[in-house]
């Protein structure tokens, strides 16, 4: 994405109000291997990422071996619960029922993220 066209999603965001939610994906009992769709999820999470919507995400692992646990967690930008809950319904993982999805506000309050974010906001 061109930078111009960055700088007009974030304007576009910041005018439509743009809101925080956290995702959980938790994997399915029994639901098998997911490795053969695994690129429709790098390619929807890349394609989260250039709309401007992903501000973080990534699996959850196990402290001691480093190993995925098969979970994983988003912070997105949405105009509401809704809107975030229908985007995710189309992750591969969700789609072909290999994942479950949890989508929640979340109201950023402290912390570096916080300033990250202002940092790259435009002004009103």
């Amino acid at each position: 994405m061109a930078e111009l066209d960055v700088e007009k999603e974030r304007a576009r965001r910041a005018a439509e109000g743009m809101r925080l939610y956290m995702v959980f994906m938790e994997p399915r009992e029994g639901a098998g291997d997911r490795s053969a769709i695994r690129g429709e999820h790098f390619a929807f999470v890349n394609a989260l990422e250039h709309s401007g919507r992903l501000v973080a995400g990534g699996p959850l692992v196990d402290e001691a071996s480093g190993k995925v646990l098969g979970r994983g967690v988003f912070i997105l930008r949405g105009a509401s619960l809704g809107e975030v809950e229908a985007i995710m319904r189309e992750e591969p993982f969700h789609r072909n029922g290999f994942r479950d999805i949890v989508v929640h506000a979340w109201r950023l309050a402290e912390g570096e993220l916080l300033s990250l974010l202002r940092d790259r906001e435009p002004e009103a």
